[in-house]
C-alpha cells in the first residue's frame, strides 16, 4: 500500500441535486426561473469549496513522475510519462465511476453481507476515515503503453488499490477497432499471471498512490466542471457573463 492509499475509499457523486419535500398539507413550491435557480445553486456550491491540502500534496507528488493534462471543458484527465523506451499514458473520465454494488465483491473487500443487501459493519468500521463520503464507488481508467509503433490497453479501476479488468495488444491498431481479439477473461487467467501484469504496471508507477489520487483528482475535476457547466447554463439563460474560475480553482474534499 502506498503513502497516500491507506484508507477504505468511500465516495458519492459530487454531483449536487435539488430535492422538494412536500406534503398533501402542503401548497406546490412556487415556480423559481431556470436563471433564479442556476445562481443559488452556483451561490450554494462556492459557499461549500474549500482547499484539500492532501489532494495537493498528493498532485505535486505525482508530477515528479507524470505529467498531467487537464483541459477546462473536457471530462476526460491525461497523466503521460517515458519509461526507459517506452511511453505510458493514463487517461480517466471524471464521470465514469462503477459502483461496488456486486454482494461477491463487497463480501470480499469489505465484509459479511445480509440477506437483504445491508453491508453489515465489523468492528472499528465506525472508525473508518470516510474521505469521500457515501457510496462506495471506483474510478475506470486506462493505461496505453506504446513501445515503438505496438501498443497495450489495460483496462482498470481505481479503488483501494488497482483492479485490472481487461489487457488487450493493440499492436499498432487504435482501440475501438472490436474486430481483434480483444484479450482473455482477465479473472480466468492464473494468479501468478496476474501478480506479474500487477507488478508491470507498478514499475511504470502505475499503483496504489496513483489509483488515490485518480479518485481524488476525479471528483475535484467533476466538480469544477460541475461549476463551469452551471456558469455556462446561467449565462445562456440570464445573458449574464459567466466568470469562470481558473482550471484547478475549485476543490472540495
Amino acid at each position: 500500500m502506498g503513502v497516500f492509499a491507506t484508507s477504505i475509499v468511500n465516495t458519492s457523486s459530487s454531483m449536487p441535486s435539488l430535492r422538494f419535500f412536500a406534503t398533501k398539507n402542503t401548497k406546490p413550491p412556487k415556480p423559481v426561473s431556470l436563471p433564479e435557480m442556476l445562481a443559488n445553486e452556483i451561490t450554494s456550491e462556492e459557499a461549500e469549496d474549500n482547499v484539500d491540502p492532501e489532494l495537493e500534496d498528493l498532485t505535486n507528488e505525482i508530477k515528479k513522475n507524470f505529467t498531467i493534462t487537464d483541459k477546462e471543458g473536457s471530462a476526460v484527465v491525461h497523466l503521460s510519462r517515458k519509461y526507459k523506451n517506452e511511453t505510458i499514458d493514463v487517461s480517466f473520465n471524471c464521470q465514469d465511476e462503477t459502483e461496488l454494488d456486486d454482494f461477491n465483491q463487497l463480501d470480499e473487500k469489505f465484509g459479511n453481507i445480509d440477506d437483504n443487501g445491508e453491508l453489515i459493519k465489523q468492528d472499528g468500521d465506525e472508525d473508518e476515515d470516510d474521505d469521500f463520503g457515501g457510496g462506495m464507488i471506483g474510478q475506470v481508467f486506462e493505461v496505453t503503453v506504446t513501445k515503438g509503433d505496438q501498443k497495450v490497453l489495460f483496462s482498470c479501476v481505481a479503488e483501494e488499490e488497482i483492479r485490472i479488468e481487461n489487457v488487450t495488444y493493440l499492436g499498432t491498431r487504435n482501440k475501438g477497432d472490436d474486430q481483434f481479439y480483444a484479450g482473455p477473461l482477465y479473472d480466468h487467467l492464473d494468479d501468478n499471471l496476474k501478480a506479474s501484469m500487477s507488478n508491470y504496471l507498478s514499475e511504470r508507477k502505475i499503483d496504489d498512490d496513483l489509483c488515490y489520487f485518480i479518485l481524488k483528482y476525479a471528483r475535484h475535476k467533476e466538480q469544477n466542471e460541475y461549476m463551469n457547466w452551471l456558469k455556462q447554463m446561467l449565462n445562456f439563460t440570464d445573458g449574464a457573463p459567466a466568470q469562470l474560475p481558473p482550471a484547478g480553482a475549485a476543490k472540495k474534499k
